[in-house]
């Protein structure tokens, strides 16, 4: 007896995904076609489809084969990366390396979260998130904009090195970004903004 066929989900598109995860497509796939064709849509690079692999141990398999399964190129690609689009990331960010770069990388990058550096950084945000509800003090604030995301983004910027001075305007950058009508999920001129922004914070 065939098995019903649930819709088809559009996995390459952004839009998929703006209402919550297609948790109902997955679960089909898991049971009947672990292993799915996803036939090229007009987001798909050079017209191709591509695999979706959705059992766990399916997964843990790719990501444990760099040979056959490469985050950074694969076959003909000029560019790869771990994204369905090509990305002119792939081969130097972290996520879009094999090894050796891949490891090369994550050495440097785990300098910063040691059991110690963590327990730091674990104390300051405690004492900033102490600080911002005493701040606060009795009077209605927003929560989401004032507290939900001011701690997790001053945490990422502790990381980063990112300068007290310079942190409400990466934000709004970001906000901008992420609120823009834009084909990717930040948009092209806050991209051009954080990217020199960060070229200079390197230098």
């Amino acid at each position: 007896m065939t098995a019903a066929v649930v819709t088809p989900v559009d996995l390459s598109d952004d839009e998929t995904f703006r209402s919550g995860f297609p948790h109902e497509f997955f679960t089909w796939l898991r049971d009947h076609q672990p292993v799915y064709w996803h036939e090229p849509t007009p987001r798909t690079p050079d017209g191709e489809g591509f695999w979706v692999v959705s059992r766990h141990a399916d997964v843990n398999a790719v990501q444990r084969d760099p040979v056959t399964y490469s985050s950074d190129r694969a076959g003909i690609r000029e560019r790869g990366g771990t994204a369905i689009k090509d990305e002119r990331t792939a081969g130097t960010m972290l996520n879009q390396t094999d090894d050796p770069q891949h490891q090369r990388l994550r050495t440097l990058v785990s300098r910063g979260f040691t059991p110690r550096a963590v327990a730091e950084l674990r104390d300051e945000l405690r004492r900033r998130a102490e600080r911002m509800l005493t701040d606060a003090g009795t009077e209605t604030f927003d929560f989401a904009h004032g507290f939900a995301r001011e701690l997790p983004s001053q945490a990422i910027c502790i990381v980063l090195g990112v300068p007290a001075e310079d942190q409400p305007a990466l934000l709004d950058w970001l906000d901008a970004g992420i609120e823009a009508d834009s084909p990717s999920i930040l948009s092209a001129d806050a991209m051009r903004k954080i990217r020199t922004y960060a070229i200079d914070l390197i230098a």
